[in-house]
């Protein structure tokens, strides 16, 4: 064995002894090989929501992400418990949230021609991924997160309460929403972005509506990516596929 055999071996083995962020949750995971693709992720994703179905939880993919690593340690050592967010999300009500952010961003603005702009035949988002939002060395975790109630995802893997993000509860109370509006699911779960997936994308009758509850859900998703509220509703409409983050 030469020299750069030895070497090699030892970076297989101090990749395999690292934990996984995830380990902190205390959930069922497995890591997925560091080359894999986005559509061989979508393929893993989907074979594993079937199974999900029959077996009472919700996949969940994480990336091993050193951001989300330490704010799972502040979880541990805070005052997050659980059961308490998930009655919190109860009182809530997603659609009512939604109007409420909608209403705080300045509605001249919302109603201006350059906001709005128009249709524009965007292609659409057809699979997830994260080969841009992470790192090529980090490894994704397929997480089963106990809970037959997708839109629950988002408490028990803690997400939001910063910046401009909607608090756990709130973020599950508009996932139920969308979900029984829709039945769009939480996939990915990063530090600061969110990926959900549909069965079908939603009809072109609700685009604009659906395009202007995304904004308030996340300005970033127009002012730092589409640019105009109509190429997100372009967007949508043929994409099964929903992309936020929050800078």
């Amino acid at each position: 064995m030469g020299v750069f055999d030895k070497f090699r071996k030892k970076e297989v083995q101090e990749e395999v002894q690292k934990p996984h962020c995830t380990e902190k949750l205390g959930y069922p995971f497995r890591l997925l090989p560091s080359d894999i693709t986005d559509s061989e992720l979508m393929e893993v994703y989907r074979v594993a929501a079937e199974r999900g179905k029959q077996e009472g939880f919700t996949p969940v993919l994480v990336p091993d992400d050193d951001i989300l690593d330490e704010y799972f340690d502040i979880l541990h050592d805070g005052d997050y418990h659980i059961p308490e967010v998930l009655a919190a999300m109860e009182k809530l009500d997603g659609k009512s949230i939604l109007q409420e952010r909608l209403q705080m961003t300045e509605e001249e603005w919302r109603q201006s021609k350059e906001f709005r702009g128009c249709l524009t035949g965007q292609p659409g988002i057809q699979r997830i991924s994260l080969s841009e939002s992470t790192e090529k060395k980090s490894r994704i975790a397929l997480v089963e997160v106990p809970t037959a109630q997708p839109w629950e995802a988002v408490v028990y893997v803690p997400f939001g309460g910063w910046n401009d993000c909607p608090v756990p509860e709130e973020m599950a109370a508009i996932l139920k929403y969308w979900y029984e509006e829709w039945g769009a699911v939480p996939a990915v779960i990063t530090h600061d972005e969110l990926q959900m997936v549909l069965p079908r994308p939603i009809p072109e009758k609700a685009i604009w509506d659906v395009a202007e509850e995304q904004y308030a859900f996340t300005v970033d998703c127009v002012d730092q990516g589409t640019e105009t509220l109509g190429a997100l509703a372009s967007l949508l409409l043929r994409s099964v596929v929903w992309y936020f983050w929050w800078d």
